[in-house]
């Protein structure tokens, strides 16, 4: 049998589903968390637009984080296709830039 590396199955997901036509809205709080996330020492790669996908990839010494941002308003729901994808990988979703800095490490969840 042939062996695959690790990101074969992300990458197979992510082919597959850029064939689907998935309608996918930005969340307002998005920019600013991307901003606030990279004034913090973070490198960070939108990755929004196929179905079950988080918005953001995060770097931050030598880690990765998968972060979907949601609506702070609205408390967006998580459809199908990320419930897929939240089963298989590690995925945080964040409503702003204080959560997604706690989910990264650099802020205490218990701080203000």
């Amino acid at each position: 049998s042939k062996m695959f590396s690790p990101w074969h199955n992300v990458r197979y997901l992510v082919c597959h589903m850029k064939h689907r036509q998935y309608a996918k809205r930005t969340d307002h709080n998005q920019r600013e968390i991307i901003y606030g996330l990279r004034r913090a020492g973070c490198e960070t790669e939108p990755i929004t637009g196929c179905g079950g996908m988080p918005d953001l990839l995060v770097a931050l010494a030598g880690r990765l984080f998968l972060l979907e941002i949601k609506n702070p308003n609205t408390r967006g729901k998580i459809n199908k296709w990320q419930i897929a994808f939240h089963k298989r990988y590690p995925v945080t979703v964040v409503h702003s830039l204080e959560e997604a800095l706690v989910a990264v490490g650099l802020k205490n969840e218990n701080s203000q």
